[in-house]
């Protein structure tokens, strides 16, 4: 496990550790999760679009939690790269005004966020 302060922010001022999932044994999910905040908070990441992210989201381990669960739903193995699904955020949302949450977030297959995208479908 990397030596870290779990509960200091660490990604973009504001994303920290937690200290229920190591991210050394999840390193897809970190990615992701690290990508997720800088989307939102880092504007000179290439793919910033300004998305928020939900306050408990902020913490690596509680995404990671949603995010092992939202897997074995699908029947994937979260420690296996997938390049066929994506974190989606539209579940009544109002486009440019997301906020990854639980609540409105889906693990979808690609084919599912483009015509979701080509359609302004917003998943419930």
């Amino acid at each position: 496990m990397r030596k870290l302060d779990f509960n200091k922010p660490s990604v973009c001022g504001i994303g920290y550790i937690g200290t229920e999932v190591d991210p050394d044994e999840y390193p897809l999910i970190y990615g992701r999760w690290k990508a997720m905040i800088n989307m939102g908070y880092n504007k000179t990441y290439k793919l910033y679009n300004g998305y928020l992210v939900n306050k408990e989201w902020h913490c690596f381990s509680i995404f990671a939690i949603w995010f092992i669960k939202q897997c074995e739903l699908l029947g994937i193995d979260p420690k296996v790269k997938n390049y066929n699904y994506v974190l989606n955020c539209t579940a009544g949302s109002i486009r440019g005004h997301e906020v990854h949450s639980p609540a409105n977030t889906r693990l979808m297959t690609k084919s599912e966020q483009q015509y979701a995208t080509n359609n302004d479908v917003r998943f419930i």
